[in-house]
């Protein structure tokens, strides 16, 4: 019998010799390009299978719609330096703030604040990172909510008073 190095060298290609039983590990391993075993018959995930990292998967130029169906996280993702904008779209509100995504990058890509403050951001997380008073009543908190966060009742009568004449 011949091995499957000598196999490549007598130029048989990668579907036959996939089709003779080959595993796709063994192609990898005899020096088979990866572009050529994905445009065959190879999954990604039988690349996952045999271990494939996130990074080769990113060099390799993979989408990130596909690393999520292959189960890679946003937090994941963002950690071999994907661009969040890639995100949008692909996953929830709740898997981009498990991957620790600010309000500020929520915001830029797309997402409202409304949306934020439904999800359940608090009142606190947006006055630290700047949201005025006016925002935050117009969000809907409470005057509960925002003494507990440190505005105090004058404050809060005056952009009272402020929103009626504004409406």
């Amino acid at each position: 019998g011949y091995t499957l190095k000598e196999l490549k060298e007598a130029l048989f290609n990668v579907n036959q010799l996939s089709e003779a039983g080959y595993s796709l590990k063994e192609l990898i391993d005899i020096g088979f390009d990866i572009h050529n075993l994905i445009r065959t018959d190879y999954t990604l995930i039988e690349l996952k299978s045999i271990g494939y990292t996130l990074e080769e998967f990113k060099e390799l130029g993979v989408s990130v719609k596909d690393l999520k169906i292959l189960g890679f996280t946003a937090k994941e993702l963002r950690e071999v330096g994907y661009n969040i904008e890639q995100f949008r779209g692909i996953y929830s509100l709740k898997e981009l703030v498990e991957a620790n995504l600010n309000i500020a990058e929520l915001l830029y890509i797309s997402y409202t604040l409304e949306a934020l403050k439904d999800f359940g951001f608090t009142a606190k997380e947006f006055k630290d990172f700047g949201i005025s008073l006016v925002k935050l009543k117009e969000l809907k908190f409470t005057p509960k909510e925002l003494k507990e966060i440190g505005f105090s009742s004058e404050k809060l009568n005056l952009t009272l008073k402020f929103l009626e004449i504004k409406t």
